[in-house]
């Protein structure tokens, strides 16, 4: 997707400004987190290895903290998200063409990132942005399905068969709305199957939130989603 391209092709460049650099020293001189830091680059290769999920998480919320005041804070959290972000794009097919998804779907995250409540919701950074963009994308799509369609060059009321993975996608959001209304699975279990199956978010990201580990994770999403296969049956 050209738009993830063009973004991480300006993130080469900006991660090693002497601008950027400077901006870190002077985040790192007033927070011990980011303080271990002489590059962006290194920043971001920490956060990426993942390691640890509880450091990383630090380090994301260290950059949420500041993001709604700090352009480059946004900007670098954006740019640690963009795999789950394309994981988004990729599913979303409703919004449009290719570049379409990703420009909405950057925007979208892009939005939740600057106006991240950081003082209400401190932890799991990473889970919580995209989580929030995936509400957010449900939300558009529900209004768009409501709209009558356009006449185009399907004809009127027609519109083109989606693929294998894209109706795949849509019966499992639908499934997991129809069980949030009537109250089958929790909000965390449905938190949980929609992060991993349609955010593309890794289960060593979840740690602190669902599990001990990244095996505890799976086992926990398994057992949500046999409840839900198992209720849907019924």
């Amino acid at each position: 997707m050209s738009t993830f391209a063009d973004l991480c092709r300006e993130w080469a460049s900006l991660a090693h400004s002497p601008a950027t650099t400077r901006d870190l020293a002077r985040w790192g001189s007033s927070d011990p987190i980011l303080g271990r830091f002489t590059t962006m680059a290194e920043l971001v290769t920490f956060v990426e290895r993942r390691g640890s999920p509880g450091a990383s998480d630090a380090v994301l919320a260290a950059l949420a903290r500041r993001a709604p005041d700090d352009q480059l804070a946004a900007r670098a959290l954006l740019q640690l998200l963009l795999p789950a972000l394309c994981g988004l794009a990729r599913r979303h097919r409703w919004i449009g063409d290719v570049d379409e998804r990703a420009q909405t779907v950057v925007a979208v995250a892009y939005e939740r990132i600057r106006t991240y409540p950081f003082e209400r919701r401190p932890h799991r950074i990473a889970a919580n942005v995209v989580w929030d963009t995936t509400q957010r994308l449900l939300a558009e799509r529900e209004r768009h399905r409501r709209q009558p369609p356009l006449a185009g060059r399907e004809g009127p009321g027609e519109c083109v068969a989606p693929t294998p993975g894209e109706s795949a996608t849509e019966e499992l959001l639908e499934l997991l709305s129809w069980a949030r209304r009537h109250g089958h699975l929790s909000p965390q279990a449905i938190r949980l199957i929609a992060l991993t199956r349609v955010a593309d978010v890794a289960p060593a990201q979840l740690v602190p939130e669902f599990g001990s580990d990244p095996s505890n994770v799976r086992r926990r999403r398994n057992r949500a989603e046999w409840h839900l296969r198992a209720v849907a049956a019924a």
